[in-house]
């Protein structure tokens, strides 16, 4: 994904939040659909993506790779949350594309990460992978699940226009992202996010893991 189509995907998103022209925010209607009662039905048949394309044509919905934060000795550090991505991570949204963005309640859009959860792992998405009936799947529509079970499972003559697939690396080549490096320390390469400046890049010393920066004794310095 290009710098110039993640700024008109996001780009898209914000004029949905800003169109009030049915006097409510049309991005603020998606959100309030989102509940359990209306399962499946508002993943299914909310055409949010189909909305999105009215503001900006050419887009597609995204997904969040996280896998690629998993092995940093802090996710938290990730460029994903940088004013490039969404924004700063922890507390009121105030950099990034939505900054100061409100919610459905009016209230200043705020993240609080690590407060539970976690990211998947390549261990955790082989195992998904694994399993053959629908009922074993908990997030049978998300689009990384889909796009890697095909992958494994498909035909080559039954791929037309999916998803793109995830980023990788080998020995010789690199992710093909300015925001990604190629890990090559041990096992096979594989793509991982790049830190921000003043993050921990503790274990990664020679290596490209800084964005715009270079690690210095554990620290990403510019």
């Amino acid at each position: 994904m290009t710098d110039a189509e993640r700024q008109s995907y996001f780009n898209a998103v914000n004029q949905m939040k800003r169109d009030v022209s049915s006097g409510q925010s049309l991005y603020d209607f998606y959100v309030s659909y989102i509940v359990p009662s209306r399962s499946p039905g508002a993943h299914f048949g909310a055409s949010f993506g189909i909305s999105l394309r009215t503001y900006v044509p050419t887009i597609g919905l995204r997904y969040w790779d996280s896998t690629l934060d998993s092995y940093l000795p802090n996710p938290f550090d990730s460029v994903i949350f940088s004013s490039a991505f969404f924004g700063n991570g922890n507390g009121a949204v105030t950099t990034g594309p939505f900054a100061n963005c409100r919610t459905t309640s009016s209230l200043p859009l705020s993240r609080n990460y690590g407060q539970g959860g976690q990211l998947f792992t390549p261990a955790v998405v082989s195992t998904v992978l694994s399993e053959r009936n629908f009922n074993q799947l908990t997030f049978c529509v998300n689009p990384f699940y889909e796009t890697e079970y095909r992958r494994s499972v498909e035909q080559l003559r039954h791929r037309v226009l999916r998803v793109p697939t995830v980023s990788e690396c080998t020995n010789t080549r690199e992710c093909g992202s300015k925001y990604l490096f190629c890990d090559r320390r041990q096992g096979s390469p594989h793509c991982v996010s790049k830190v921000v400046v003043g993050g921990n890049c503790i274990g990664f010393a020679n290596t490209d893991i800084c964005y715009n920066s270079r690690c210095v004794n554990g620290v990403c310095l510019p």
